[in-house]
């Protein structure tokens, strides 16, 4: 599975708009129940990212068709919760559940202010990104509390009762028109990556720091071009801003670089955040059935970013 904002500037023909929608989901059967609610966490937030992007755009068209799917995911997300999980889950963990429940009940609004905003022409960007953050916290909640409970064996009933309110199949897309929109997806993380890391450079202290960040800058500019390549053997010619994801995390860099803490830790930790963050996208990406070719280069990224992260937890560990 992608989880993708897809930004195809320069892409010709009906492929752009394919490549833009929200990527094919397989088949589940109700024992990957449990994993599909998962996966459904990553497409609310890859469909939140491309919706911001299309109103950056300002494409309407766009906009109202992401808005359409990103609506009844989320609701029938939340709504399937609320019918075979929370009420069991609230007999163990009462206040636990009414925080998820409140939260449920926050995103329903929120998901109305931005249909009605549609409506009237009046989405504002800041919009989108409130709700980006609330379902991004409420998924961090439900991933420390909720999942490990419904993962456990006692609970496989509901998960499977749950499951069959899932849709069992999602109509197939265009294949090349997925592998662009992973590609496309690669492209902006590394760009969130390259600027990251030169922002580092600009702040540390630390020569030795200093090498390792550009290194680091340089890497991510030939992933980009290598993802670029692959682009252009498809017959696309794209640029890619930053994700809404690495804008987040670049704000809360400039928030952070405020604080008493020791400086070069603090730069090593929030590398090692945007690390986590690529890594994700890596993950996802390959869950997609990408020619064997692109598979490769993909694969040997995603390894060399698995190294880095390593290697950034040791120098945080150690850093003054």
């Amino acid at each position: 599975m992608s989880n993708l904002m897809v930004s195809a500037v320069g892409t010709t023909g009906s492929a752009a708009r394919v490549a833009a929608r929200r990527p094919v989901l397989i088949a589940v059967t109700a024992t990957e129940s449990s994993a599909r609610l998962r996966l459904d966490h990553s497409e609310c937030e890859a469909s939140l990212e491309r919706l911001r992007n299309f109103a950056s755009a300002d494409d309407l068209e766009m906009m109202s068709g992401e808005w359409n799917e990103l609506e009844e995911l989320l609701l029938r997300h939340v709504n399937a919760e609320e019918m075979f999980l929370l009420p069991a889950f609230s007999k163990e963990e009462p206040t636990e559940a009414s925080v998820l429940r409140a939260e449920h009940t926050e995103i329903r609004k929120q998901l109305g202010e931005i249909g009605l905003a549609l409506d009237l022409h009046s989405l504002r960007l800041e919009q989108i990104d409130d709700v980006y953050r609330a379902v991004a916290r409420h998924i961090a909640r439900e991933t420390r509390t909720l999942y490990p409970w419904a993962d456990q064996e006692k609970n496989r009933p509901l998960v499977e009762a749950l499951a069959r309110r899932l849709p069992q199949h999602v109509p197939d897309r265009d294949h090349e028109a997925r592998t662009t929109a992973t590609l496309l997806a690669l492209l902006k993380v590394c760009h969130d990556g390259e600027r990251g890391y030169w922002r580092a450079v600009g702040d540390t202290d630390d020569p030795d720091h200093r090498k390792i960040f550009s290194r680091l800058a340089e890497e991510r500019a030939r992933f980009a071009r290598e993802a670029r390549a692959e682009l252009k053997n498809l017959g696309v010619a794209a640029h890619a801003g930053g994700t809404l994801l690495g804008t987040l995390h670049r704000t809360w860099i400039e928030v952070n670089a405020r604080l008493p803490l020791p400086k070069s830790r603090m730069l090593l930790r929030e590398c090692e955040r945007g690390e986590q963050l690529a890594l994700r996208v890596y993950r996802n990406a390959l869950r997609t059935d990408l020619p064997a070719g692109i598979r490769s280069h993909v694969e040997s990224q995603r390894d060399a970013i698995e190294r880095t992260l390593q290697d950034l937890r040791a120098l945080a560990a150690t850093a003054k």
